[in-house]
């Protein structure tokens, strides 16, 4: 009969900790982002005493990984390419992606890495979670990376939609040897760009 306890209170713990493993499994999400998201979009914002500067970019991509059970540890990668930035004026894009400045040929995209969620917070009930924090991590101009921060909102439904909010994310130029700064057309752009951003897109369990 102690055999039989044994054995019984044997299974049932395990039994426990492949459940445990299964929930902890379940609560991982991941949110993807296509560029084919037409909703998606970037808006930049560029100060200068000449000049201020506003302009948008699409073609969004990328992914975040999280787990609602350690929200602290949330990645992700976003994305856009440079050819899309668009401010309302061909000319002054042409020089934004000339080599002098975000030199989109040899380097065509915008990154923002996140590498950890700080402060973060969660909200909401079964039919829909409110993520919000700040973004620690890096972003990626000129193919120069940088150290940076930016507010986060992430938004998820049980209908598998998703929505990524983030504001505050200030890209000082120097720090990725932008050098068109220095010209005529450099008079006019700010040196720190302050980028925002809605994404739209689906996540799995």
């Amino acid at each position: 009969m102690l055999s039989l306890k044994k054995t019984t209170l044997a299974a049932l713990s395990t039994s426990l900790l492949i459940l445990g493993g299964l929930t902890s499994t379940a609560s991982a999400e991941s949110l993807t982002f296509d560029a084919g998201t037409e909703k998606s979009s970037i808006k930049f914002v560029s100060e200068a005493p000449q000049e201020k500067i506003v302009g948008t970019a699409s073609k969004i991509e990328g992914k975040v990984s999280l787990d609602l059970k350690a929200i602290g540890e949330t990645t992700g990668t976003i994305k856009f390419p440079v050819a899309t930035m668009n401010t309302g004026n061909d000319t002054r894009d042409e020089h934004l992606r000339s080599s002098e400045w975000l030199n989109a040929e040899k380097n065509p995209n915008i990154i923002f890495e996140i590498k950890s969620l700080k402060d973060a917070k969660v909200q909401g009930d079964d039919k829909k979670k409110v993520i919000a924090g700040t973004a620690v991590g890096t972003v990626t101009v000129n193919g120069k990376p940088a150290v940076t921060t930016a507010k986060v909102k992430i938004s998820i439904l049980s209908s598998g939609k998703a929505k990524v909010e983030f504001k505050d994310l200030n890209v000082t130029l120097a720090e990725h040897n932008v050098s068109g700064t220095k010209g005529t057309v450099g008079a006019k752009v700010g040196q720190t760009i302050a980028v925002t951003g809605t994404l739209y897109g689906k996540y799995n369990k």
